[in-house]
């Protein structure tokens, strides 16, 4: 449940950026920023878990 509190950090995280900044460029950043993060999160780009990796070549 730490994953999903963090989650919710981001999701809000996201939701004050998007209400504090109009520049659309700057939110798309963000929301690329945040799949990055979850990616990291489920180890799909996490390098010590190659098995999870979708990534992987």
């Amino acid at each position: 449940s730490i994953r999903n509190s963090i989650m919710i950090v981001m999701l809000l995280s996201l939701v004050v950026l998007f209400q504090l900044s109009n520049d659309c460029n700057y939110f798309i950043l963000a929301l690329f920023r945040f799949n990055t993060y979850y990616g990291i999160l489920y180890g799909n780009i996490n390098e010590t878990t190659p098995m999870n990796n979708k990534n992987t070549v």
